[in-house]
C-alpha cells in the first residue's frame, strides 16, 4: 500500500517521497523511469489546488521503500542541476 516514508517497513511498500509541480514533476518522473524505478504518481487537480492556493497541478510521488534512497539522490541531482548557471 501507499504509506508515509516513516511508515515503510517492507521493501515492497510504496513510500511518499515528496511532491512537485510542473514542469519539475514531469522531469522527475522521466528520470525515475529512465533509471527503472517503479513509481506511483497521484496528481492533484487545479480544482484541489485552488483550496491550497497553489497554481497548476501538483504531483505526489511514491516509490518502493527499497528504491527510496536512489530516488532521493535522483531528486537531489535534478534540483542541483536546475539551479546551475550556464557559463
Amino acid at each position: 500500500g501507499l504509506v508515509g516514508s516513516e511508515m515503510c517497513i517492507r521493501d515492497s511498500d510504496y513510500c511518499f517521497i515528496g511532491n512537485k509541480c510542473s514542469p519539475w514533476a514531469e522531469m522527475y518522473h522521466g528520470i525515475l523511469k529512465d533509471d527503472h524505478i517503479p513509481v506511483i504518481i497521484r496528481q492533484w487537480s487545479p480544482r484541489t489546488a485552488a483550496y491550497t492556493g497553489e497554481v497548476g497541478t501538483r504531483t505526489d510521488f511514491f516509490v518502493p521503500y527499497s528504491e527510496l534512497d536512489h530516488a532521493r539522490q535522483l531528486e537531489q541531482a535534478l534540483m542541483d542541476s536546475s539551479f546551475e548557471q550556464p557559463d
